[in-house]
Order: C-alpha cells, then structure tokens, then sequence
C-alpha cells in the first residue's frame, strides 16, 4: 500500500503515515519491496498478533 492508501484507510493525514512508516521500518514490522509502497513483515504479523 502507498502512504495515501493507508492514511485513507486509517483516517489519517499522509504526513503523519509517513513518519509513522519510516519508523516501523526501521523497526522492521513493515517493508517496502517498492519505492513508495509498504508491506507488514512476518515479524510486523506476528507483532500484531501478540
């Protein structure tokens, strides 16, 4: 998803997606296999899964 598809699914404005994505990629829950696109990690999954 790009960051406009998930702001608009999470109610959210694109800025704040953005920051937030940067840093759940650095913590390795999301990956962006193309510019500008993010996908959840195995790791990401089982975090959400708890």
């Amino acid at each position: 998803m790009s960051n406009k598809q998930v702001a608009e699914q999470a109610g959210m404005e694109s800025k704040s997606v953005s920051g937030t994505m940067t840093a759940l990629k650095k913590d390795g829950l999301v990956d962006s296999p193309v510019r500008c696109k993010y996908a959840i990690t195995d790791s990401g999954k089982k975090t959400l899964k708890g």
